[in-house]
């Protein structure tokens, strides 16, 4: 039979083993987990802009409609400019530089995909 001391040590081991392994899980998870935490809070604010339309009479897929078409932001047309005289000049401004090198939320852009 383990003593009591030993008992102790080897219970505190475990604790400690599990909440490192949950921590590394969580850290490792966070690629799913803000993306999804994101997406919810936004469902969140944009149902309340919803429910404001429909008191005014407006029907739920119409006020839905036309949130998702007032969030959606336009993207700048990276075509040559037609002025130009074909010297290749582009009237779009340069991409934007993100400060975050290697990180997941400057590799995907998720705005695009509203």
């Amino acid at each position: 039979m383990a003593s009591p001391n030993a008992t102790w040590l080897l219970s505190r081991l475990f604790a400690m083993i599990a909440a490192v392994l949950a921590v590394a899980a969580l850290y490792l998870a966070k690629v799913v987990f803000l993306p999804l935490a994101f997406a919810i809070l936004i469902a969140f604010l944009l149902a309340l802009l919803v429910s404001l339309l429909e008191r005014i009479r407006l029907p739920r897929t119409l006020a839905a409609a036309l949130i998702c078409r007032l969030c959606r932001r336009k993207r700048r047309s990276r075509r040559p400019c037609c002025s130009s005289g074909g010297r290749g000049h582009t009237s779009a401004a340069k991409p934007r530089q993100s400060n975050r090198r290697g990180s997941w939320a400057s590799e995907h852009d998720l705005w695009g995909l509203i």
